[in-house]
């Protein structure tokens, strides 16, 4: 990074003019005396937009224009400036899993993408440790390994990123102490485990976090609902970025940090190498950004809005993971305590009752209209969810109603990503199935012809 005069002035007339020679830069040809630009073949210049990099570096100011109104009088104005010029020739969707899969395949951890190590810390801590001595060593120092990688690349590993896997691990170690433990089902037992798992997950040495070390004895740890820390906002911003397929996942504060990363106004914590693993375009981010906006309206703003570190959040890949291999009873599990943990909590019991459909459908329906009753529910979803589940349970007139109602609403968007059940496999005779969804109005349009 280049190193600026001490001089305020100077400093201010060099960021102002790079700041007027960023903003006129555009493709295909850019400027071809910048530096950094290079031939891509004819007509086409690129760069890695290190003039972006080195405004946000210094907070370099926006450009202004001046509107004259007459009889002496202006207004200057600051001017937004252009985002970054990105190349997107690909239409397949980011994948953190495939990005770690295929470093972890092909390189050394040394020289995997910061998304891979990102992705393999949450491989390995999610997953319980092996039986075998040497096994259990070599998972250790595999991790440790990972950890260092991540001081190596800049990031904050106790501030950015243990942060997430505190809460990440709550759940399978929460699946596993609910099998171990001789208590009742009832609540009052389950939520005193829920609040122990809690009070570990937040509390525990690293060492014991990675090595799943509970107390023989769960009664042992003190209860005082002891929840994990945030990360701070540029670790939930990178953690969301590499590890998040899609935008509308993202939290709100991460959002905002894209939209000034793109603009030349925010500083990524990483280099440049590492964020271009990911191309985030303006037009995408802009479409959620305003959905996010439009939806905030509707209902009160919480904390979850800019940090969505609730279990029902955190709770999901490992649902999903457990749906996939048909443990439906491990996955309800984990809500049921999201549930009796946040009871508040919409997403919570639109999951449970997502999780419950293909065995409970009568149960399932109630806990999507609890969600209803909600702030913060995500009303589409929930009545995607509540249209498969009357027509499970028969009542075909219920659904087709519903689902007409449902696509004549305003409501419709034209691009989602949820997991649903494949409804061919509920109403059939087939065992359930997951899919990923992208389509809300195709989904029920299938959905009332098979019904």
């Amino acid at each position: 990074m280049v190193e600026l005069t001490g001089d305020p002035r100077e400093r201010e007339i060099f960021l102002r003019a790079l700041r007027h020679y960023s903003d006129s830069c555009e493709p295909p040809e850019l400027i071809a005396e910048c530096p950094f630009s290079v031939d891509e073949g004819p007509g086409q210049r690129g760069c890695g937009e290190e003039c972006m990099d080195i405004l946000a570096a210094y907070g370099a100011p926006f450009a202004t224009e001046e509107i004259k109104l007459g009889n002496g009088i202006a207004i200057v104005r600051s001017v937004r400036p252009r985002a970054r010029h990105v190349n997107l020739t690909s239409s397949k969707a980011y994948d953190a899993r495939e990005v770690y899969l295929t470093d972890k395949a092909t390189k050394p951890p040394q020289r995997w993408f910061l998304a891979s190590i990102l992705q393999g810390l949450v491989e390995e801590i999610s997953t319980a440790p092996p039986l075998e001595p040497h096994l259990i060593i070599k998972r250790q120092e595999h991790i440790n390994e990972l950890v260092r990688i991540v001081g190596e690349r800049n990031l904050d590993f106790e501030v950015q990123v243990l942060p997430h896997l505190r809460q990440i691990i709550i759940g399978p170690v929460l699946i596993v102490a609910h099998e171990n433990q001789d208590i009742d089902k009832n609540k009052p037992e389950i939520k005193n485990l829920i609040d122990r798992i809690f009070t570990w997950a937040s509390t525990a040495s690293f060492s014991r976090l990675i090595d799943w070390e509970l107390p023989i004895e769960i009664d042992s740890i003190e209860s005082h609902q002891i929840l994990p820390r945030p990360p701070d906002a540029k670790g939930q911003w990178m953690w969301d970025r590499f590890t998040k397929t899609y935008l509308d996942k993202w939290a709100t504060e991460s959002l905002r940090k894209e939209w000034e990363y793109i603009h030349g106004k925010e500083k990524a914590p990483c280099s440049s190498n590492e964020m271009m693993i990911r191309v985030v375009s303006i037009e995408q981010l802009s479409k959620v950004m305003a959905d996010r906006l439009a939806y905030s309206e509707q209902r009160p703003s919480t904390l979850a809005d800019n940090f969505p570190s609730t279990l029902a959040d955190n709770f999901v890949i490992q649902a999903v993971k457990f749906l996939k291999e048909g443990r439906r009873s491990d996955a309800v599990t984990l809500f049921r305590a999201a549930v009796l943990k946040e009871p508040d909590s919409a997403k919570a019991y639109n999951n449970l009752g997502f999780c419950l459909l293909p065995d409970d459908p009568n149960r399932a329906l109630r806990c999507f209209e609890k969600a209803l009753k909600l702030n913060g529910v995500d009303i589409r979803l929930v009545n995607v969810n509540r249209i498969l589940a009357l027509a499970v349970l028969g009542r075909r007139a219920s659904a087709i109603d519903l689902a007409q109602s449902f696509l004549g609403s305003d409501n419709v968007s034209d691009y989602v990503h949820s997991w649903l059940w494949d409804y061919d496999s509920l109403l059939g005779k087939g065992d359930p199935e997951l899919i990923e969804c992208l389509n809300y109005e195709e989904y029920v349009r299938g959905m009332v012809e098979k019904i």
